[in-house]
């Protein structure tokens, strides 16, 4: 046992050897190369700015959350499709458009919007990580123009050369922007500032969606028996006229409440 014992110690110290001689060469061949070149390192995403996190930040905190928003459009989206170019007056921070649809104009005299989409490196990161990853590259164009004078064509281009227009939380938008929606176009609103009945109460528009939020927090367009959605609670209000809709500043209630609401340019 103890012979055989020996001879595999030796047989160890042997290839313990041989491999160290090994290494020795191939060391002394790796310095007479030179050093190795580095390992080439996958692309990694351009960071997002502070200014673009924190007030983006605040935006996600105050008016529900991006994910939220974005279902939203994408409901409109799935049942109103072929939207390519949607302008959107009034949008502070909210980009969550771009998460959905190909280019989005946002429009705003924000100062802190003005400083958000001055990083467009940041911007674009923010709006790739959060757009699903089988879609294109969206892309967007900023402008700091007051939406309410005629001034806004020179900024967003052509009248009628949008195929839909988004008025959210930013007063009248319609009265001074449908102009910009091509026929056969959308208007997509919510009521926080009665924009909704202002566009209703429009000639050249016809309501054809309305956005409910599901009972699994959803939500859901639906296309038929719309009427109902366009009663006002107080029956004073009921046949207001467009004008006076917006010389009331805050528009009217319905009985029956929705999240947006979907008109279409005739």
């Amino acid at each position: 046992m103890s012979c055989a014992h020996t001879v595999l110690r030796s047989s160890r110290s042997k290839r313990a050897a041989a491999v160290g001689t090994a290494f020795a060469t191939e060391t002394k061949k790796k310095k007479s190369r030179g050093a190795l070149a580095p390992t080439a390192q996958p692309s990694q995403p351009p960071s997002i700015g502070k200014v673009v996190q924190n007030l983006w930040a605040r935006h996600d905190g105050k008016h529900r959350n991006c994910d939220d928003r974005t279902a939203l459009f994408e409901s409109v989206a799935g049942t109103f499709g072929g939207l390519k170019r949607v302008l959107y007056p009034g949008s502070w921070v909210d980009v969550t458009a771009s998460m959905v649809w190909p280019h989005v104009a946002y429009v705003d005299t924000d100062k802190h919007a003005a400083r958000f989409f001055a990083d467009a490196t940041s911007v674009d990161a923010l709006i790739a990580a959060h757009r699903p990853p089988d879609r294109a590259a969206a892309t967007w164009t900023w402008s700091a123009s007051d939406y309410n004078t005629a001034k806004l064509a020179v900024s967003v281009g052509p009248e009628r050369s949008f195929d839909a227009l988004l008025s959210f939380y930013a007063g009248p938008i319609s009265a001074t922007c449908t102009r910009f929606v091509r026929q056969g176009g959308y208007i997509i609103a919510n009521n926080s500032h009665g924009d909704a009945g202002i566009v209703a109460a429009s000639k050249g528009t016809v309501l054809v969606g309305v956005v409910q939020r599901n009972h699994d927090g959803g939500y859901a367009v639906a296309t038929e028996d719309l009427d109902r959605f366009m009663v006002p609670k107080k029956a004073k209000n009921a046949g207001l006229t467009r004008d006076a809709l917006v010389a009331l500043g805050n528009g009217i209630t319905f009985t029956e409440p929705a999240e947006a609401y979907v008109f279409q340019v005739c």
